[in-house]
């Protein structure tokens, strides 16, 4: 009786030992995407091969389309990086920012209302979503405030970020320069 109890014991202990040594495949479809499964990719692609362990390997695509067998193919030992799942994009090379304009008005006795607006121009040929910064600074380039905003811009064309400051008298008095970033 006890035998078939450490029987049943056991073999529900090395289930997920038999589990997690099965082979996770990486393959390109003919549009240039990329599909992770647990069998062999299909076609002439070549496959890469992430193991359980954390090993990854190569598997160039055999005779006919079909996979070679993974206990003839070479190690790859460089690590499964961001880069591989999806090109970079070259955000520095593709944005300028053409104006960082500004408006003041009162905003009763203690206070400024500040409108700001950030043109921001891509050339590149895909469409970019950044988020941009506008911040104000005093003359020891003490950040006095801040705001953030996300932007779209379109492939070959410009946008806009603008917001709204409201800034006690003292804050606006500190200010000495303003800057906008892109992230």
């Amino acid at each position: 009786m006890w035998s078939h109890q450490l029987i049943g014991l056991l073999l529900i202990l090395s289930l997920p030992t038999c589990l997690a040594a099965q082979a996770l495949y990486k393959c390109r479809t003919p549009e240039g995407r990329l599909v992770m499964s647990d069998t062999p990719c299909p076609g002439e692609s070549a496959t890469t091969v992430i193991e359980s362990e954390g090993e990854t390997r190569r598997q160039p695509a055999g005779p006919a389309g079909k996979a070679a067998s993974p206990s003839k193919v070479g190690r790859d030992t460089r690590p499964l990086l961001r880069e591989d799942l999806e090109p970079p994009v070259p955000r520095q090379a593709c944005l300028t920012i053409n104006d960082v304009a500004t408006n003041v008005s009162d905003h009763g006795r203690y206070s400024k209302d500040l409108t700001w607006k950030v043109q921001v121009s891509n050339r590149c040929p895909q469409p970019l979503r950044i988020t941009v910064t506008f911040a104000l600074y005093d003359r020891d380039k003490f950040a006095i405030r801040s705001a953030r905003k996300g932007l779209h811009v379109p492939a070959r064309e410009s946008a806009a970020a603008q917001g709204r400051m409201l800034l006690r008298l003292g804050e606006f008095q500190r200010v000495s320069e303003k800057q906008a970033t892109l992230q």
